[in-house]
């Protein structure tokens, strides 16, 4: 004698009872499922932020000047496209994942109130744009290697002689530039690690 599991043929229950005996985590999710009961709620994490394209401000930690009303934290990088504010001012310390010119950025020039140093954690400085972009701002990188990369056609400048440029957070730091476009770090490049 054959039991067929196809149409009506076998009740709900019966359905039950054999899926239960195949797995008794299955049969219990099997019937959360049935009775609505939601499983999981997943939180998805935001890891970058785009400057907007139409900030009417130049405070780089100004939610108001970013996509979405908050500007990035130490876990996200901050993208930067076409946009009506070119100008960023630096006006407190803080830390960022990583910093990215698409390669539809405007040209971006960074300065900073006294006292104030941009962190730069493991995503690092990437510049995809085809114009210059300038960072004349203290800059300090947190991370075990970090990468500046430039792979637009424009020259992206690190720091000027009146601001260092600082690896923190241990011996063992790589600190590695690389891409096809000109890359300038002026100032003093000081911590320990190795520069390639």
């Amino acid at each position: 004698m054959g039991l067929s599991l196809a149409g009506d043929k076998v009740s709900l229950r019966l359905r039950a009872m054999i899926f239960r005996r195949i797995s008794p985590w299955l049969f219990a999710w099997w019937v959360l499922l049935a009775e609505g009961v939601p499983l999981m709620a997943v939180t998805i994490p935001v890891t970058q932020v785009t400057w907007s394209s139409t900030a009417t401000g130049s405070d780089f930690f100004a939610g108001s000047n970013w996509q979405g009303g908050v500007a990035p934290t130490s876990t996200q990088t901050g993208f930067f496209g076409s946009s009506t504010s070119g100008s960023i001012i630096v006006f407190g310390s803080g830390t960022v994942g990583g910093l990215q010119f698409l390669s539809s950025a405007s040209a971006f020039s960074f300065t900073s109130a006294p006292g104030a140093v941009l962190t730069i954690g493991s995503a690092g400085i990437a510049d995809y744009s085809n114009l210059s972009q300038s960072l004349n701002i203290p800059l300090s990188f947190n991370s075990g290697t970090t990468l500046i990369q430039n792979f637009g056609t424009g020259t992206l400048s690190l720091g000027n002689s009146g601001n260092a440029l600082s690896m923190l957070s241990g011996a063992s730091l790589q600190f590695t530039v690389a891409g096809k476009g000109s890359t300038v770090l002026q100032g003093s490049l000081s911590g320990t690690g190795t520069l390639t």
